[in-house]
């Protein structure tokens, strides 16, 4: 059971940081686009801030990955 949950928690973390990752970097995009479209008088916040926020929750998708990793690893635990 403790490897089941193991690595259910990897396909959970590396889907999230794919995903994660992926819609950050489409919606900086966009925002690049108004920034370079006004010369940088519009969107300049958005843009940081999806940044920043992407960076966050990719950092925390494999977060949880690399908990599932260990859980699933461990030796020397019966696996219940």
């Amino acid at each position: 059971m403790r490897k089941f949950f193991g690595i259910l928690l990897m396909v959970i973390g590396a889907a999230a940081a794919a995903y994660c990752g992926l819609v950050a970097l489409v919606f900086s995009g966009v925002f690049l686009m108004g920034i370079i479209g006004t010369d940088g008088n519009e969107a300049v916040g958005e843009f940081f801030g999806v940044l920043i926020l992407g960076a966050i929750a990719v950092l925390v998708s494999l977060g949880i990955f690399f908990i599932g990793k260990k859980i699933k690893g461990r030796p020397g635990l019966p696996d219940v």
